[in-house]
């Protein structure tokens, strides 16, 4: 025998041709992606920009003054009301919008919460009667407890 392999197990060419045309399939799924891409990109962009001329995004600036306030992230506006909410918080006085109620210190409010809910069930103290806070003993929160949930 003088052949190296015989010649009815592997067609060489088809072989070679198969790999050939799977390349070339190959490079025009990759083109057409990337074109696809490049199109997606572009609509996404438009859909994007801003269809108001003035908007700040659209020309890198603020307009001219005078703007409306709130609208910058100044630190020193942030840290005064950060102070405000810090000195209500801490401080008794009446609550805006509810005539007759009042704000107390957030901390006598968590202590009194915690005495209220260590054994008290509920029912007004000696100490402050007719005051109740509801939902804090132990049983569900889920408003079941709560005297508007029994209407």
């Amino acid at each position: 025998m003088s052949d190296a392999h015989e010649h009815s197990d592997v067609n060489v060419r088809g072989v070679a041709a198969f790999a050939v045309g799977l390349a070339a399939v190959v490079a025009v799924v990759c083109l057409a992606l990337t074109w696809m891409l490049s199109v997606l990109l572009a609509r996404e962009g438009r859909e994007k920009r801003s269809q108001y001329p003035l908007a700040a995004g659209a020309s890198g600036k603020l307009p001219a003054s005078p703007r409306l306030e709130g609208l910058e992230s100044d630190t020193e506006s942030a840290a005064l009301r950060a102070d405000a909410e810090e000195k209500v918080l801490g401080s008794y006085g009446p609550v805006k919008g509810k005539p007759g109620a009042a704000h107390i210190p957030i901390d006598e409010a968590m202590r009194l919460l915690a005495e209220e809910s260590k054994g008290n069930k509920g029912e007004a103290t000696r100490e402050r009667p007719g005051i109740r806070i509801f939902g804090t003993y132990g049983d569900s929160n889920s408003g079941r407890t709560l005297p508007e949930a029994h209407r």
